[in-house]
């Protein structure tokens, strides 16, 4: 009887501590999207002090569609190597014209952690209630 007790109890502490951080995960959409990220740089002035670290990111975005995508955003997270969220850098963009190519700096300034690692997302109006948003995969990075 005790055990089941026992496994009931590490069950509920476990749904307890797994699943505020499983909806805390921030899901992409998958696509295909009017935007399209060519490229992101990291500036060379970034620093790394033995009390955190701070530098700024260039991100280059096309409006690929024929339409202009309005209440754009570009949003980057900033990871621990723990895997902790340190920090999300917001900028607005606005509107995007059909074709346009758009640069975008995201600075950022983290006060007692150095290694980061950047995740970089892009959120736009769709129609819907909530804006679409889809992450900016690996691959286009450069830093």
């Amino acid at each position: 009887m005790k055990a089941y007790q026992y496994t009931a109890l590490a069950l509920a502490t476990t749904g307890t501590l797994l699943l505020p951080a499983m909806a805390a995960r921030r899901k992409s959409d998958p696509g295909p999207h009017p935007l399209k990220i060519l490229k992101i740089v990291q500036d060379g002035s970034s620093t790394q002090s033995m009390n955190g670290s701070s530098g700024r990111y260039h991100v280059w975005m096309q409006n690929t569609t024929d339409l202009a995508v309005d209440k754009v955003e570009l949003q980057m997270e900033l990871w621990s190597k723990t895997g902790r969220l340190e920090d999300t850098v917001k900028k607005d963009v606005g509107t995007v014209e059909s074709g346009a190519k758009s640069m975008v700096e995201l600075k950022y300034n983290v006060i007692g952690e150095t290694n980061l690692k950047p995740r970089f997302w892009v959120l736009y109006n769709g129609g819907k209630e909530a804006p679409i948003q889809f992450e900016v995969d690996g691959p286009s990075w450069n830093y």
